[in-house]
């Protein structure tokens, strides 16, 4: 029970603090620049820090989290359709930033007249992860019509493939962290983001996904969310 209650709580505030100190760090070594391209470019760093180390671990642990607050207090688990709106403010709010994240650095490519295209490793998953994006949050918006309308459960394979998404982004971040940042910096942003991305983890594979009315569902558990 106690180590239940101390997952709950590292699941909870885990992402908030990671992404704070990322960017802090961010502001610290790349915002001080004396040019506005630099400070422009900070934008993108933040952002996209703030969509995949701090909204979307939410957006995935939503539903997950939920049941094992419920079977560590005894209660049943929220309505599921609360546990939805959440979600979807989570992701939401989590594709926005990804979209200005990247229009940002557009922007900065086309102040300094770079090539529109990078080769980087970075670039290259970066633009996999927003692909990722835009594709997951248009199948979760086609899935939540469908159980609004009809209460159909469509695309179950939309909570896995969030998963891997997401595992792009934060690969892509570190690549990012890598690359724009020097030791001990870039090391730990890179530690912070995969320490988030291990409980997100744990959690989407460990836990069950709640249904309205029980304590506990422990079925379906790739293939729900």
């Amino acid at each position: 029970m106690q180590a239940q209650r101390f997952f709950v709580c590292c699941a909870g505030v885990a992402p908030f603090l990671a992404a704070t100190f990322i960017i802090v760090i961010i502001a610290a070594v790349i915002a001080p620049a004396n040019n506005f391209g630099a400070l422009l470019f900070s934008f993108h760093p933040i952002l996209m820090t703030f969509a995949f180390v701090c909204c979307m671990p939410f957006a995935i642990n939503t539903y997950r989290l939920e049941s094992l607050i419920a079977q560590n207090n005894n209660t049943a688990t929220r309505s599921v359709s609360v546990l939805r709106r959440s979600h979807m403010t989570w992701q939401i709010t989590a594709g926005v930033s990804t979209i200005a994240g990247v229009a940002i650095i557009i922007i900065n490519k086309v102040i300094h007249a770079h090539p529109a295209w990078s080769t980087s490793l970075h670039a290259t998953m970066g633009f996999v992860t927003v692909a990722g994006v835009l594709v997951q949050s248009s199948i979760g918006m086609l899935k939540v019509r469908a159980v609004e309308r009809n209460g159909q459960k469509v695309h179950k394979w939309h909570g896995l493939f969030g998963l891997v998404v997401y595992s792009s982004g934060v690969v892509a971040l570190c690549l990012g962290a890598a690359q724009a940042l020097s030791p001990p910096f870039s090391i730990l942003v890179i530690f912070s983001a995969v320490l988030v991305w291990l409980i997100v983890a744990i959690t989407r594979v460990a836990l069950p996904f709640p249904t309205d009315g029980e304590t506990m569902d422990t079925t379906n558990l790739m293939d729900e969310d």
